[in-house]
């Protein structure tokens, strides 16, 4: 349950340990805001992993 941010933020957190990289696409759909990039971006910071995004 949750908002949709929500969901995206307990995912990446229950597979971050999993993960070489972390790569954000929005394509201009407008689901990836601000707050949710600094918080993908916090949680990677703290595993050290790489983010690559794509703002298109």
């Amino acid at each position: 349950k949750g908002t949709l941010r929500q969901k995206i933020l307990r995912y990446v957190e229950s597979r971050i340990r999993e993960l070489s990289c972390i790569v954000v696409s929005d394509y201009a759909k407008g689901v990836v805001s601000a707050a949710l990039m600094s918080e993908i971006v916090r949680l990677a910071a703290l595993r050290k992993v790489p983010v690559i995004v794509d703002p298109k």
